[in-house]
C-alpha cells in the first residue's frame, strides 16, 4: 500500500490518480496523526508525506515511524527545501527528499525501485 499524507487535497487526489493509473493501491490522509492511527501499516508499505503539515510535521511523522520500529520507505516532499532539512530527513531515515512540484517519473521510479505492489 502507498500512503499519502498532505493537507492539500489536490496533491492527495493527483498522486492517488497517478498511482491508480499505474495499478498501485493508495490511501490518503490530510494529517499525520490520522495516518498513525492506521493499524495495518507494514514495512513493505510506502509513505509519501509533505514536510509542512498542520499539527505534526512530516519530519516528526518520520521520527515517530522510526521510533516505532517501522521500516517502510518514506518520501518527504516540500515546496521549500533547504540543505539542512534534506540532511535531517535523510539522517532520520527518509528514502528520498523531493521538491514540489513532484515529477511523476521520479515518484514512480522510487516506488518501482522499492517494489511496492
Amino acid at each position: 500500500m502507498i500512503f499519502i499524507v498532505d493537507d492539500d487535497s489536490a496533491i492527495c487526489d493527483s498522486l492517488g490518480f497517478l498511482l491508480s493509473c499505474e495499478g498501485l493501491p493508495s490511501r490518503s490522509f490530510t494529517m499525520a496523526e490520522q495516518f498513525l492511527e492506521t493499524p495495518a501499516v507494514t514495512d513493505s508499505d510506502f509513505l509519501i508525506t509533505d514536510l509542512n503539515l498542520p499539527g505534526m510535521s512530516g519530519l516528526e511523522l518520520l521520527e515517530t515511524i522510526r521510533r516505532r520500529g517501522l521500516g517502510l520507505r518514506v518520501v518527504l516532499m516540500t515546496a521549500q527545501p533547504t540543505p539542512r532539512l534534506r540532511q535531517r530527513a535523510l539522517d532520520t531515515g527518509a528514502t528520498a527528499f523531493l521538491e514540489k512540484p513532484l515529477k511523476d517519473t521520479e515518484i514512480l521510479s522510487l516506488i518501482r525501485d522499492g517494489r511496492v505492489a
